[in-house]
């Protein structure tokens, strides 16, 4: 009766998560009511209250994760210059953190087949930034810190997708989702920060950065329950 609760809660607390973003695109797209765009720091409010509540075992770098996704989303979302070098600090460790939990959860660390996954990262990410006219400035190095973070993740997620069992039904195919969600959301981020087509993006952005999360949320979550048996 308990295990039937909380099954019917999380699902509860996913819909409502969903239905706070829809809300928030919609939002974004049409400018209905200022007072609507904190639905998007609302959401990942919700993914870190979904977490704590689903996990049987919290991974305090998980919440670390989204504790930083929160803080990023807030400076970013302030259109403030400044504040965008704060946003990409948040941003950084997040996305180091990621990489130090991804690394912990996986069974498959072979270096050669990791080495050898993450060059095609690399290569997209640093083809797109060497695209960017602010060369030498605290953003930009910032952004080659990130896309060496990001290539690693996505040689990690690509290198323990081939080595252990690929079938849909893995885990591992909800951690290679997530990454190529992460790299087309750095993308973006990209586009919308240097080349201002940020009301263009804004919308693909937020599907994409509530997808991957809640995707990422499923994968942690996989992981605990395959450690518990």
């Amino acid at each position: 009766m308990e295990d039937l609760v909380k099954k019917k809660t999380i699902r509860l607390v996913s819909f409502i998560y969903f239905a706070t973003a829809l809300l928030f695109l919609i939002n974004e797209i049409f400018k209905i009511n200022p007072l609507l765009s904190y639905f998007g720091l609302l959401r990942l409010i919700l993914l870190q209250i979904l977490y704590i509540y689903s996990s049987s075992k919290r991974n305090y770098l998980f919440i670390g994760v989204i504790l930083f996704v929160i803080i990023s989303n807030f400076f970013f979302q302030n259109k403030v210059k400044s504040f965008l070098v704060y946003g990409l600090i948040a941003y950084l460790i997040n996305r180091l953190l990621s990489l130090i939990l991804v690394y912990k959860t996986i069974s498959k660390k072979r270096i050669i087949p990791i080495l050898i996954a993450t060059f095609p990262f690399l290569f997209f990410y640093l083809y797109v930034i060497f695209l960017i006219d602010d060369f030498y400035n605290l953003n930009f190095l910032m952004l080659i810190s990130n896309a060496v973070l990001m290539s690693i993740l996505g040689g990690l997620a690509l290198s323990n997708y081939y080595l252990e069992n690929n079938e849909v039904s893995n885990k591992n195919y909800f951690l290679l989702i997530t990454i190529i969600l992460f790299v087309m959301q750095n993308l973006i981020f990209t586009l919308q920060k240097y080349y201002t087509l940020e009301k263009l993006f804004e919308p693909i952005n937020i599907v994409l950065n509530t997808s991957s999360l809640y995707i990422f949320y499923r994968y942690i979550i996989l992981s605990e329950e395959s450690n518990n048996n």
